[in-house]
């Protein structure tokens, strides 16, 4: 794999050896758009990572996507707008979240929307955006001239990084085409998102678990759980199922190595790593892609200089 920039140097970077498909949409609030995304300094995500440093400095993930979703390449890259309802057994704290503004139309619930979900006592209706990795990476590739290595879970032996661990989740896909918004329950373990083609619902998060098979208990109490929250399910077929692993680290690394040894010794490069996003993976994307290319650019330029006073 290599990166290339407006700077006439090419770097080779080490091939991941795993990467996360088929992300699903990611944690409910940091991934929809409104006119004009504002990020909050104030907010942190992970420690000392604030949301202005996750939204990307320059462009963030909500204006990318949503230029995406409504354009003629929206089909082939996998990206939507989806509207839907969040909905909660207990009534939260904070009834109004900090994303509140960077989704479309949000709203509270009604107490005549909320009579089809008997068992929750508050909820949250907006349009948010769905971007569905198993068409959105491969179009990306075929998009882009410029890619960055992120190596995900490979970091484990390509960075010796043992802090990255996985976090398993397991979806299904459903044949349900009469289903047009997405539910998610506040905890964010259960979910139905309606797609370009088929219904997803999960889902799982098992840390430490390397597991890639389906297990059929994960998949029973993933059809109990969101048949619960949409009755019309359980006449649903399941069109398939599906296990990745999330690589998950306290904060996402994003940073420059130099002088990484390739092809046993024989020449070094400059390595930017960019990987540990976990279930965010998606809403970081733009951010850190950004941020990891003006580090490959900064990088290249202070070589540049270094071999010019030789």
């Amino acid at each position: 794999m290599h990166l290339q920039s407006d700077v006439t140097q090419e770097v080779l970077l080490p091939k991941g050896v795993q990467f996360t498909q088929n992300a699903l949409l990611v944690r409910v609030g940091v991934q929809g758009p409104d006119g004009g995304p504002r990020c909050h300094s104030e907010i942190v995500i992970f420690k000392d990572l604030t949301f202005y440093y996750s939204c990307g400095r320059r462009e963030g993930i909500f204006d990318h996507l949503r230029l995406i979703a409504q354009s003629e390449d929206a089909p082939e890259a996998g990206v939507m707008l989806s509207s839907g309802w969040q909905i909660f057994r207990d009534v939260p704290e904070d009834k109004t979240p900090y994303w509140s503004d960077l989704v479309l139309g949000f709203r509270i619930m009604t107490e005549r929307e909320m009579v089809r979900f008997p068992e929750h006592r508050f909820g949250q209706a907006f349009t948010t955006i769905k971007c569905e990795c198993s068409r959105y990476l491969p179009w990306l590739e075929k998009s882009f001239d410029v890619i960055v290595n992120c190596s995900g879970l490979g970091s484990r032996s390509l960075a010796a990084d043992v802090s990255v661990q996985p976090v398993r989740g397991q979806v299904l896909k459903m044949e349900a085409p009469w289903l047009q918004h997405f539910i998610r329950d506040g905890d964010g373990l259960t979910y139905i998102f309606p797609g370009i083609q088929g219904v997803t619902i999960g889902g799982t998060r098992q840390g430490g678990d390397w597991n890639l098979q389906v297990d059929e208990n994960d998949t029973r109490g993933i059809l109990k759980r969101c048949s619960s929250l949409e009755p019309s399910l359980k006449r649903a077929r399941i069109l398939s199922s599906w296990v990745g692993l999330r690589p998950d680290r306290k904060t996402p690394r994003v940073e420059v190595e130099r002088e990484v040894e390739v092809k046993k010794g024989r020449r070094s490069v400059i390595v930017v790593h960019n990987y540990g996003h976990g279930g965010v993976g998606v809403t970081f994307a733009w951010g850190t892609a950004m941020e990891a290319l003006g580090l490959v650019k900064k990088s290249l330029q202070e070589t540049k200089r270094d071999k010019a006073k030789l």
